[in-house]
């Protein structure tokens, strides 16, 4: 009958004596820094207490390792991945990542949510205005979308990009059908930016992470022009 191994107090999956020897076999590394176990410190083989002191301290860093009875590690990983102190950093790091992450997450979509295609460029998602800045000016020239094949031409390259900013301009995208209907602009400095597999232009991407003060808005002070896109 096959024998099963399954840490007192964790919802860890239970492991068959086949994957326990493979297990055993294949770790040639060190479970916690991955590196190899040959020549590269002090190394202990875990008994039953020492595995579960790995398996909670992985528990409470919201870390992925499961250790089982046997299994060797390096005793200096071991000691300072189960150290109070090092714990605590390890999840204060965790929980400010998820917080960062969530913030960006809700900036996004009240961004999203007041984007227009009639006003904004839907590159960068900013808006279409033009003041006295020489360089805001030389960026910001803009152009309208006159194709219906557009939509289906900047999808296809969003496949192939395969990046954070194309995701965002698809999600654009799948929200209209026929973008010169809906008046569509877009600034020709995002449009090559995109189109040549390179990044949003720094000033772009400075106006596109900082929330936009409400107040009344400024119609461009320079004409809209016509392209074909």
């Amino acid at each position: 009958m096959p024998l099963s191994f399954r840490s007192p107090g964790f919802n860890l999956p239970i492991i068959s004596d086949r994957d326990l020897h493979q297990l055993m076999d294949e770790s040639v590394n060190c479970v916690i820094c991955n590196k190899s176990l040959n020549g590269e410190g002090d190394v202990v083989t875990l008994k039953e207490k020492g595995s579960e002191g790995i398996n909670r301290a992985s528990a409470e860093r919201f870390d992925s390792i499961t250790t089982v009875p046997g299994q060797q590690v390096h005793q200096n990983c071991r000691r300072e991945y189960c150290r109070p102190s090092s714990i605590k950093r390890a999840k204060k790091s965790v929980l400010e990542e998820t917080t960062s992450s969530r913030t960006r997450r809700s900036f996004t979509r009240k961004a999203e949510q007041c984007f227009s295609f009639k006003t904004d460029c839907f590159f960068c998602g900013t808006k279409v205005e033009f003041g006295s800045d020489s360089k805001r000016k030389r960026l910001g020239e803009a152009f309208s979308v006159t194709t219906i094949e557009t939509k289906d031409t900047i999808l296809r390259i969003c496949s192939e990009r395969n990046d954070e900013w194309s995701e965002t301009i698809r999600a654009r995208l799948m929200n209209v059908h026929d973008l010169p209907a809906a008046d569509a602009i877009y600034h020709q400095t995002c449009n090559v930016n995109f189109r040549t597999n390179r990044q949003l232009p720094q000033l772009m991407r400075q106006m596109n992470c900082l929330p936009q003060k409400r107040g009344k808005s400024v119609a461009p002070k320079m004409k809209k022009k016509t392209r074909l896109l």
